[in-house]
């Protein structure tokens, strides 16, 4: 064991507090298209980076400007547009 700390992720940890605080918690849904919630995001897998949706008490929440980010960023992979002409789409909704 080492007592040495890892400053990279205490202040990773110290913006995502302050981001939390001043901008209020989201988390990305996916909407079908009537408007209803089908299913949460939750932590993308490992191994293969893919997303995963999950039920809402295991969905993936974080400050908003960060959740705002990553929708636009999974709204471009080929399986979000293959959802879209399904009559799916990624929004991320304040929580």
């Amino acid at each position: 064991m080492s007592n040495v700390i890892d400053l990279s992720k205490v202040r990773v940890e110290r913006d995502r507090n302050r981001r939390l605080q001043s901008e209020g918690t989201g988390c990305i849904v996916l909407v079908t298209s009537s408007g209803k919630i089908a299913a949460f995001l939750g932590h993308p897998d490992t191994e293969t980076g893919d997303a995963i949706f999950v039920d809402e008490h295991e969905a993936f929440y974080g400050p908003m400007s960060r959740t705002r980010d990553l929708a636009e960023k999974l709204r471009q992979t080929p399986s979000a547009l293959l959802m879209a002409m399904g009559g799916f789409h990624l929004e991320a909704v304040s929580a």
